[in-house]
C-alpha cells in the first residue's frame, strides 16, 4: 500500500475477491481518520459515496444540489454549476 496506512482499522472485504476492501481507520502518522477503498497489490482505489441516491450533504440533512456543504456555502448542481456562498448557483 501507500503512505498513511491506518494502524487502527476495520476492513470490509469482498468475498469474491479477498484483495478488494474498504478500510476505515485512523492514521497516527497523519493524525487523521480515514475511509479508503483499496486493492491489495495495486494500491488505493476510488471510493464512491452514495452512488444510488442523488444528493450528498455535509452539515445538512437536506442538500439542494449534488453536493452541498453547510447551508449552501458550497453547492454543486447536476448542471455543473458551482456556487460558493449561495445554494442556487
Amino acid at each position: 500500500m501507500q503512505k498513511n496506512v491506518p494502524l487502527l482499522q476495520i476492513q470490509i472485504r469482498d468475498l469474491g475477491s479477498y484483495n478488494q476492501a474498504v478500510i476505515i481507520g485512523y492514521s497516527e502518522t497523519a493524525d487523521v481518520g480515514m475511509i479508503q477503498a483499496a486493492n491489495s497489490g495495486v494500491g488505493w482505489t476510488p471510493l464512491i459515496l452514495n452512488p444510488n441516491v442523488a444528493n450528498v450533504g455535509i452539515g445538512t440533512t437536506t442538500p439542494t444540489g449534488l453536493f452541498q456543504v453547510g447551508s449552501g456555502s458550497l453547492t454543486v448542481l447536476s448542471s455543473g454549476n458551482v456556487g460558493i456562498g449561495t445554494a442556487g448557483p
